[in-house]
């Protein structure tokens, strides 16, 4: 899981060549690339995992 989540990564880094990112949010465990890419952006939100359906209602 932890690699498809680090490669995952650049899909984020890919966009914003082309958009400007308003906010994010990352849920789960996620690798130190993805949590340094994180912190380096105040708009991105990282989360220990998914709210419960319970709270979306």
């Amino acid at each position: 899981m932890a690699i498809l989540q680090e490669r995952a990564a650049e899909l984020p880094a890919r966009a914003a060549r082309c958009a400007d990112l308003v906010h994010a949010e990352i849920y789960g465990s996620i690798g130190p690339g993805t949590r340094a890419w994180a912190r380096s952006r105040p708009q991105v939100t990282v989360y220990p995992d998914f709210p419960p359906e319970s709270a979306a209602t």
